[in-house]
């Protein structure tokens, strides 16, 4: 449930902000006490743009893609923050909506693709029926236009209409299910796509085929999108920018390219180097040493200074807010510029030893 921030004036954002997340913590009451599953979380989403957020599981991505839509359990609780959404004259706080206004926002302003497409289905109605029910929450349509509406996206996701529209989703393949969940998503033409692991459980040819499909989409109808994701290729061929999650917060955030050969955290480094390339000449593979921390009694200072090879008294003391690393770069680190120096010098050694300049 949420807690009212008693912010009643909005403040000022640039005119290509969609959503603005600030200061957002969830927290889940368990027998052992609060789970802060998200701390202080804070990003901007711009009109158009696509976000990636990656980390290992637990770190708290799933949990911030429900709470922008507002369907956590019961047993969490939004503690502070806001959810600031505009469109055009439309501006709301998400984290403040009653229930009538929270059903408008759903879906008509903000959808979300979830992990596991059947489970997003009610097994006993055919397709046709579950893309109708979706817009007569929310509008007055015809079954006659919201069919050509529906056949229209499906056929924007690859998909034979005239089939799958009268199916069963139990008569549909996991990848075919995965792409009419992302049409149903976009039948009312939501600004913002938030989509949970949407590649994951298919095969490769699959995840190329949805893949493709969202880049098209994203290109032809102009939303943002958020994507939760393990597979950092699919976070470089998708995102503009990249959101590293660690222990419930963004410990680094910026464009694709600077978090992929130029990261200033010790955790996305790790990341890059746990993942084999496809191309190039062979790197040995490298994990991170330890565990996540347990988040309801996690470490003080850095929560990651238990697993990371620069940390010094002051990451175990205090915690790091973002430093400004480059353009539209920040990093929670105190040491960001030593590690930065030291991937550098590693490729470079790396470059030299393959004969390379």
């Amino acid at each position: 449930m949420p807690v009212s921030n008693g912010k009643s004036s909005w403040p000022e954002l640039a005119n290509d902000v969609v959503l603005s997340v600030r200061d957002l913590s969830v927290d889940y009451q368990a027998r052992r006490g609060l789970v802060k599953a998200a701390r202080n979380v804070s990003f901007d989403l711009h009109r158009g743009e696509s976000i990636a957020l990656v980390g290992e599981s637990g770190c708290g991505k799933t949990t911030l893609g429900l709470a922008l839509v507002r369907l956590l359990v019961k047993q969490a609780t939004i503690r502070n923050g806001q959810m600031l959404y505009q469109r055009g004259e439309k501006k709301m706080d998400v984290v403040e909506l009653g229930q009538e206004e929270l059903r408008q926002y759903r879906w008509a302003e903000c959808a979300m693709v979830f992990q596991g497409a059947q489970n997003a289905f009610n097994p006993v109605l055919r397709i046709r029926d579950q893309m109708y029910d979706t817009v007569k929450a929310h509008q007055d349509s015809s079954k006659e236009e919201v069919r050509k509406r529906g056949m229209d996206l499906l056929r924007m996701v690859q998909l034979e209409p005239q089939r799958v529209i009268d199916a069963y989703p139990h008569e549909l393949s996991g990848g075919m299910r995965q792409r009419v969940l992302i049409a149903m998503s976009l039948l009312l033409n939501p600004q913002i796509l938030i989509l949970d692991e949407p590649t994951t459980a298919l095969d490769v040819i699959t995840q190329r085929t949805i893949i493709e499909v969202l880049r098209r989409l994203k290109e032809e109808l102009g939303f943002a999108m958020i994507f939760i994701t393990h597979d950092l290729s699919v976070a470089a061929e998708l995102a503009d920018r990249v959101a590293t999650m660690y222990a419930g917060r963004i410990i680094e955030l910026g464009p694709v390219n600077e978090i992929f050969y130029r990261p200033a955290h010790p955790y996305s480094a790790g990341l890059i180097h746990a993942v084999p390339t496809v191309t190039g000449a062979y790197e040995e593979l490298t994990s991170i040493e330890g565990s996540p921390p347990d988040l309801i009694d996690p470490p003080p200072g850095c929560k990651f200074h238990p697993r990371c090879g620069f940390a010094t008294e002051v990451c175990r003391v205090d915690e790091p807010e973002g430093y400004g690393v480059g353009a539209n770069h920040q990093a929670a680190c105190h040491h960001w510029q030593t590690v930065r120096a030291t991937l550098t010098e590693q490729r470079s050694q790396q470059r030299a030893e393959r004969g390379l300049a």
